[in-house]
C-alpha cells in the first residue's frame, strides 16, 4: 500500500485526509498534540510540530513515504518542501516553499520578476514603518511576514496607529521584522492556480466575500464565476504566469490574493498550497472534478486529468459569529446545501477575527447566499 505522510489534522486537512484514505492510501498524520478532527482518521500519528524538518524528515525516510502534503495552511509548507527536495519527491521544492512563506522574500521576488505588486519595506522597527508610511503619504499595510490566515494584518493611516499596532502585530510572527507595503484601492479576488510540468494548467479565478475584523477586510467566502472583461481576465492569467516564474512553483497549488485597481491586477501574496475558506469545494463543485483527489495524485507523483464538465455556478460562506459566547442552537434549513456545523451545542466560540475563527460553512450552487435561509444558528453572547 502507498504511503502519504499528510502535514495538520485541522478543519482544512480533514477532507484532504478523508480522499487519501477513499484512494486506498496508507495516511501518516503529523501534528502537534490537541484535539484536532484529522486524528481520528490518520492509519497513524506523528505528534511532531510541522515546522520540524529533521524531525518530519526522519519520519518520511523511516516511513518510505511516496509523497507529502497539505492544504488551507502556510506553516507547513516549507517543511513540505524540504522533504520533497530531499526524497526526490513530487510537489512544491524548498525555494519556491521559502519565497512564498516569508512576505518579504515573496515581494522582493515579485519585484525583481516583473510582477504587478505594490512597493513595501521590510521593517524592523516602527521607525521603518514610519518611514516608509511618510515616504508614500498613504495609507499601509503592516503584516507579519509568516503567518496565514490574515493573521495580524492592519490597514494603517497614521504614525499614532503604527506606533500603537506595530508590536502587537509582530507578536504573530517568528521573526523580528514585519512587511509593511503601500495600500492599493480596489476590490480584491482570490485565483487558484495549479502547476504541473512548469506550466499553469488550472487558473481559477473567483470572487471573495469579506467581513471587516475592524483593522481590515478577512474573505470570509468565494464564489464562482468571477465575471470580468476578457481584456481584464488576460492580465490577471499574464501576472499569475509572471508570479509562478518569480517564485518558481511547480507541481502543486497556489493560493493567490489579488486586488484589481483602475481595471489591473495587483498581485498581494502568493502561496504554495491550495486557499482555505472552501476553496477546493468550490473549485471541485465549479469545474466537476475533484481537488483533492488532483493535489494528492500530484504529490504521490501520479497522472492528473482536469477535464471540465459543465460550469457550474457555486458560492461558499463561513460560518462566524459577531460575539464571544456559547453556541445555543444550530439548525439545517436548507438540507439540499453542503453545511457543516464545526462546534457543538454548549460549546464556547470566539468573535470573529481571522479565518481560522469560522464556526463551519455553507456551501452551494448559485452566486447568493443569505445564511437565515440556509441555517437557525443562534450564540448566547459573554
Amino acid at each position: 500500500m502507498k504511503k502519504i505522510l499528510i502535514l495538520g489534522a485541522g478543519i482544512y486537512q480533514v477532507p484532504l485526509i478523508k480522499r487519501a484514505k477513499e484512494l486506498g492510501l496508507y495516511s501518516i498524520i503529523v501534528s502537534i498534540k490537541g484535539n484536532y478532527p484529522g486524528f481520528t482518521l490518520a492509519d497513524k500519528i506523528y505528534y511532531l510540530d510541522t515546522r520540524d524538518y529533521n524531525g518530519i524528515l526522519e519520519v518520511a525516510k523511516n516511513e518510505r513515504i511516496d509523497g507529502i502534503i497539505t492544504t488551507g495552511t502556510d506553516v507547513a509548507v516549507k517543511v513540505m518542501g524540504y522533504v520533497n527536495d530531499s526524497l526526490g519527491l513530487s510537489g512544491i521544492g524548498f525555494d519556491a516553499a521559502e519565497l512564498s512563506t516569508d512576505k518579504s522574500l515573496m515581494k522582493k521576488a515579485f519585484i525583481d520578476g516583473g510582477v504587478s505588486t505594490s512597493q513595501f519595506k521590510k521593517a524592523y522597527s516602527k521607525n521603518d514603518a514610519i518611514a516608509f508610511f511618510e515616504k508614500v503619504n498613504r495609507p499601509v499595510m503592516l503584516k507579519p511576514v509568516d503567518s496565514s490566515g490574515s493573521r495580524g494584518v492592519s490597514k494603517v493611516g497614521s504614525v499614532k496607529e503604527i506606533n500603537d499596532l506595530f508590536d502587537s502585530i509582530l507578536s504573530y510572527s517568528q521573526k523580528d521584522y514585519l512587511v509593511v507595503e503601500e495600500f492599493v484601492e480596489g476590490y480584491e479576488i482570490g485565483v487558484d492556480l495549479f502547476v504541473k510540468d512548469h506550466q499553469v494548467v488550472l487558473n481559477a479565478i473567483h470572487g471573495k466575500l469579506t467581513k471587516n475584523n475592524g483593522v481590515t477586510d478577512v474573505p470570509i467566502g468565494h464564489y464562482f464565476p468571477f465575471e470580468c472583461s476578457d481584456t481584464l481576465r488576460i492580465n490577471i492569467m499574464k501576472e499569475c504566469e509572471n508570479v509562478v516564474h518569480a517564485i518558481g512553483f511547480n507541481d502543486c497549488a497556489v493560493n493567490m490574493d489579488v486586488i484589481i485597481s483602475n481595471d489591473y491586477p495587483f498581485i498581494l501574496e502568493a502561496s504554495g498550497r491550495c486557499g482555505a475558506t472552501c476553496i477546493p469545494e468550490l473549485i471541485s463543485r465549479h469545474y466537476g472534478f475533484d481537488f483533492y483527489e488532483i493535489m494528492i495524485k500530484t504529490a504521490m507523483g501520479e497522472d492528473i486529468d482536469f477535464e471540465k464538465n459543465k460550469l457550474i455556478p457555486c458560492i461558499g460562506k463561513l460560518i462566524v459569529s459577531d460575539s464571544n459566547g456559547i453556541i445555543k442552537k444550530q439548525e439545517i434549513v436548507n438540507a439540499s446545501s453542503d453545511i457543516q456545523f464545526d462546534y457543538r451545542i454548549g460549546d464556547r466560540v470566539r468573535k470573529f477575527h481571522v479565518g481560522p475563527d469560522r464556526l463551519g460553512h455553507i456551501i452551494k450552487n448559485g452566486t447568493e447566499i443569505n445564511d437565515k435561509e440556509e441555517i437557525e444558528f443562534l450564540i448566547d453572547p459573554e
